[in-house]
């Protein structure tokens, strides 16, 4: 071997475990940290070095909330407006706290005092490099929770294409520069992603659809029994958890689909023309897998999603009435409102066919009823509920001649009956003069 290179490696065995013992002292690292820009730090002080670095890592959060409190003023929205991030300081506070629990845990400490029987006081701080790059793994994690839920929505898995979408949301609400995160989108192109993901997620309750069958009653047990029909893109699923409320009872469910199908069991008080159901997105219990991500979903109770909710009172109704479809000249037995009976029609009748025992499918229409229901009209007659003057409730439309009505065509004896609103179709079965269903479920909303 080189002599050179022996006396090098003899000064480095020597001289190396003196200079690693003239480390800074604690009273020079502290005035340092103090002084420098490049740290951020808090101070506790306790009855024990543990409850004084519990308090210096609270200040810590504090500190570090006041740094970057600017960063989060942008808004996480979809294309169509609707949700938005972090409003209050209370919002961004709770946000950077979820940092705490795993990553500001690894922080450096330095306990300036430490006596016996005395009040203890501990500095626990980061460089403002830590920082940032705590914050970037937090960016690529909503990355990577964004391709989980793109590849479960091209399978079909609903539950767990909306879980990821909405945990990477999340995730991206406790990051400061989430305005500027930018990820692929299906066809390569950078797309900013705290308005794409919530779109996505959109598009996914949209093709979401319960179709609510005949609703019955066990009064010995004091429930009402709902069996549900479950569709995504309108073919049976079982990817979709949902709950049901009708806004005075608790929430019942979870309800998850086998074949397509649910059955709900709902208290007896159930006041089912109000019921809604939602649609589970958040995956509370499953981020339990993750305590970083379980605090942002807990801190996270400012993202909700209006699309989630979806009425089912109104389709209950006519599901209901769907199964015994009645003829028109037995309407005033049903609708106990006293009115002169129509005229019979004069042609020639012809054969009645048993109506049809099915349930035909929901029908989720977007399009809205823009024809009013007049007192009085030439081509129908209405019978059933009013409220000041106009169809409200329960009723029947019986059409005297051929035509269209809201973009319906209808033929003499036709009639629809279902439920109407304000002076509008809300949603209705039509049959035909023989009590044959012609189309079911027609749902105009208002």
């Amino acid at each position: 071997m080189n002599k050179a290179l022996i006396l090098l490696i003899v000064f480095l065995h020597t001289a190396l475990p003196i200079l690693a013992d003239k480390k800074m002292s604690t009273k020079d690292l502290w005035r340092e940290i103090q002084q420098s820009e490049e740290y951020i730090y808090g101070v506790g002080q306790g009855s024990t070095i543990k409850d004084a670095s519990q308090m210096a890592l609270e200040e810590l959060v504090a500190s570090i909330s006041t740094n970057v409190e600017s960063n989060y003023n942008y808004r996480i929205a979809s294309t169509d407006g609707g949700i938005e991030g972090p409003t209050s300081s209370v919002d961004i506070n709770s946000m950077v706290k979820t940092y705490s629990r795993m990553t500001l845990s690894n922080t450096k400490q330095l306990v300036l005092s430490a006596e016996k029987d005395k009040m203890q006081t501990v500095v626990r701080y980061m460089t403002r490099a830590d920082l940032q790059e705590m914050f970037r793994k937090r960016g690529e994690k909503v990355k990577e929770y964004v391709k989980i839920a793109r590849r479960a929505a091209k399978n079909g898995q609903v539950d767990r294409a909306l879980r990821n979408y909405y945990w990477a949301l999340a995730l991206l609400v406790s990051y400061p520069d989430g305005s500027q995160l930018q990820i692929d989108d299906d066809d390569f192109n950078l797309q900013y992603a705290h308005t794409w993901i919530p779109t996505q997620m959109k598009e996914i309750f949209k093709r979401i659809s319960l179709t609510p069958g005949t609703l019955t009653e066990d009064t010995d047990l004091g429930e009402k029994i709902l069996p549900i029909t479950v569709t995504y893109q309108g073919s049976p699923t079982d990817e979709i958890t949902f709950s049901c409320t009708d806004g005075n009872i608790a929430e019942v469910g979870p309800f998850t689909p086998r074949d397509g199908k649910a059955t709900l069991y709902l208290p007896i008080e159930t006041q089912e023309k109000k019921l809604i159901a939602n649609i589970s997105y958040s995956g509370k219990a499953e981020s339990a897998i993750d305590p970083e991500l379980a605090d942002v979903i807990d801190a996270a109770q400012f993202l909700k999603f209006k699309e989630a909710e979806l009425p089912l009172g109104r389709a209950i109704v006519s599901a209901t009435t769907a199964k015994q479809p009645v003829k028109e000249e037995t309407v005033a037995t049903v609708n106990p409102i006293k009115e002169p009976a129509a005229e019979p029609i004069k042609e020639q009748e012809s054969p009645v066919a048993e109506p049809s025992q099915e349930t035909p499918a929901l029908a989720i229409a977007a399009k809205v009823s823009t024809q009013p229901i007049s007192a009085s009209s030439n081509l129908y007659t209405y019978r059933g509920e009013t409220v000041d003057g106009k169809p409200d409730g329960s009723g029947v439309m019986t059409f005297k001649a051929s035509g269209t009505f809201d973009g319906v065509t209808v033929s003499e004896g036709d009639y629809m009956e279902g439920e109407f609103y304000a002076g509008h179709i809300y949603i209705v079965n039509h049959y035909d003069r023989g009590g044959n269903l012609k189309q079911g479920n027609i749902i105009k909303g208002m």
